[in-house]
């Protein structure tokens, strides 16, 4: 793929506001909106003890049954902007927003087509259990965040890797990566 081809399957301004747009508005209206009594309930609940309890120091002291990631994430972010459940739910905007532009640009590595990219945004943006959810601090939330990227950085690196490399390549090789680089005329003889 040229730098060309890579160029013209960006998003414009206008379809970035368009993908942010509707991942704050639903959020906000949802969350904020019709879901803003909803009690924190079962694992976020007991995240937010135990972030509540990092602050206090008394984490250390007490067993807990999970993973401490999501109870350190939500305490770093109470001790900056205070313990509240709107405080959490204002972190799983973040995380959803970071989500959601992840989704985009892996779209745009993955297919290089604008529309694509645009309606994967879209269609991340109002998913329905990250939208109904987005009011409990649950780690999915931050995990899955983690997932998008962690592809978003391996398919970068990959795919800059394969750029170059292709810069480097003499034109009688074989450009499709299921070929490995190989020659034209060279066969891959899988094992039975």
């Amino acid at each position: 793929m040229n730098q060309e081809n890579i160029r013209t399957s960006s998003l414009t301004r206008r379809d970035w506001t368009l993908v942010i747009g509707l991942t704050l508005l639903s959020r906000i209206v949802l969350v904020f909106g019709f879901l803003g009594r909803m009690p924190l309930v079962k694992d976020a609940l007991d995240y937010h003890h135990t972030a509540l309890a990092f602050l206090d120091g008394s984490a250390y002291d007490a067993p807990f049954y999970m993973p401490p990631g999501t109870g350190l994430l939500l305490s770093t972010v109470y001790r900056v902007l205070g313990d509240s459940v709107l405080t959490g739910r204002l972190v799983l905007l973040v995380c959803a927003l970071t989500t959601i532009v992840g989704v985009v640009l892996l779209a745009q590595i993955l297919f290089s087509d604008r529309r694509v990219s645009l309606w994967s945004g879209l269609i991340a943006a109002v998913y329905p259990p990250a939208l109904m959810l987005g009011g409990q601090t649950y780690s999915q939330h931050f995990a899955s965040c983690a997932l998008v990227w962690g592809v978003v950085v391996w398919s970068s690196t990959f795919r800059l890797w394969n750029f170059e490399r292709e810069q480097e390549i003499p034109p009688d090789v074989s450009h499709h990566p299921g070929r490995l680089w190989l020659p034209q005329h060279t066969t891959v003889r899988t094992p039975n």
